[in-house]
């Protein structure tokens, strides 16, 4: 794999070639844990360099069919030989700053979300940028931003709104640019049908059914006192309640209406309604298929090995990749597969 080193001001200085495996993953999805680290072991001559340094970032796109991927060096960075660096996904960047004051901000998520990227550009810029903003929530809240790590603060707001971003590189006139994408869900439908078995074209390497389930949800605002705290009306899902059980949480959410107190409690019943399936599996480039391979993109999923609730055998549905790792040993790439699971 051919890494390319880029300095403090985001110019390639430097390039090497290494094995390597490395991972992409949908932030603001709570299926999957966002950002994730390579270990790269470097040629000697390479550690020799004046430009392998702690907070370079190095990027690589690890097959023609696949997007960039970008991360940066930082500790722990193996000594003895061989020497082995610590690359973190790009998003790291936003874990190395903190704002010099608290400010309040007022706007949909994808307004304060574009906020915390200016924060972190402000004492130097890191070359962070807002990308491309789909569909998204649009009620408008007030948000305190913290003196606090902005990499956390993003994780928590993205969650707590149900917004998905997606950190992808670019080099545009010869500089290394970061670009945050923000949407409700991204990702398009493929139709591509994944399937194991003797012909199949994924080999699962795990399967389960995962995720808190509340089928019954009311909202309640953040005001200090009783009387002025906001609550929302119960927001049911029968068929949920029917066949899993009624389960009622009483969920937390800071806004100051009522609008959107309930547009919240909706978003969140409709995210927690039902577990969903997730799956681990492993493909290679047959057919094409890695030019497919892009967070959030839909594959129409079946297995024949799985053994569920309620004596149920096999499945099959609509999942969607939620991270990818590129393994450079044997050119394929593992996949996180998540997709409603009905019960």
């Amino acid at each position: 794999m051919r890494f390319t080193v880029y300095d403090v001001n985001n110019k390639a200085v430097g390039e090497f070639t290494a094995p390597a495996s490395v991972t992409w993953t949908l932030g603001g999805n709570p299926t999957v844990s966002p950002g994730g680290s390579a270990m790269v072991n470097i040629p000697e001559e390479i550690a020799a360099k004046e430009w392998m340094q702690l907070g370079y970032l190095v990027a690589t796109q690890p097959h023609a069919d696949l997007p960039i991927w970008a991360g940066v060096i930082d500790t722990p960075w193996e000594a003895t030989q061989p020497v082995s660096v610590t690359a973190y996904s790009i998003e790291y960047l936003l874990s190395l700053r903190m704002p010099d004051a608290e400010s309040l901000v007022t706007g949909n998520a994808a307004a304060i979300m574009s906020r915390m990227i200016d924060l972190a550009n402000a004492n130097q810029d890191m070359f962070l940028r807002v990308g491309n903003v789909g569909s998204i929530n649009a009620v408008n809240r007030q948000e305190t931003i913290k003196q606090a790590s902005l990499w956390d603060q993003l994780q928590k707001f993205a969650l707590r709104t149900c917004t998905e971003f997606i950190a992808r590189a670019g080099v545009e006139n010869g500089r290394l640019m970061i670009y945050f994408d923000f949407a409700s869900l991204h990702g398009t439908a493929t139709n591509y049908l994944l399937h194991d078995g003797d012909s199949g074209n994924m080999n699962i390497t795990g399967a389960t059914v995962e995720g808190e389930i509340w089928n019954r949800v009311t909202g309640v605002g953040a005001q200090s006192t009783t009387s002025s705290r906001l609550q929302s009306p119960a927001q049911v899902d029968a068929d949920s309640a029917t066949k899993q059980r009624l389960r009622s949480i009483v969920k937390q959410f800071d806004v100051k209406t009522d609008a959107a107190l309930l547009s919240n409690a909706k978003t969140f019943l409709a995210a927690y309604k039902n577990p969903y399936m997730k799956i681990k599996a492993k493909v290679i480039n047959s057919r094409g298929v890695f030019s497919l391979l892009r967070l959030g993109n839909t594959f129409v999923t079946q297995s024949s090995q799985m053994r569920l609730p309620a004596g149920r055998r096999g499945w099959k549905g609509l999942t969607r990749i939620c991270a990818m790792t590129y393994n450079d040993s044997d050119q394929s790439v593992a996949l996180t597969l998540t997709g409603v699971y009905d019960g």
